[in-house]
């Protein structure tokens, strides 16, 4: 298993990250999905609503990777692949 940090790139929730197993997704759009997933379940946690319906707006995409050269990278403890939006 290679586990690799994604990382939101955006004005309004930078920083928030997950550490995951590219080998686990079908296509990039499956991958930055679970990570809005995974967002809009903190957030809802914390009674954020606004947040959830933003989020949800977001245009979300990886620049500069497909998904199987995710998956052929080895070594990826301190790689960290950036998810953007550019709304």
């Amino acid at each position: 298993m290679v586990l690799i940090k994604f990382v939101l790139s955006c004005d309004l929730l930078w920083g928030y990250s997950n550490m995951l197993d590219p080998l686990w997704f079908v296509d990039l759009d499956s991958l930055i999905e679970c990570v809005r997933t995974s967002l809009i379940s903190q957030l809802k946690q914390n009674g954020l609503d606004v947040l959830v319906e933003k989020t949800k707006e977001l245009k979300l995409h990886i620049h500069d990777y497909t998904l199987d050269k995710l998956k052929c990278m080895n070594n990826c403890n301190n790689h960290v692949i950036y998810i953007c939006d550019h709304s």
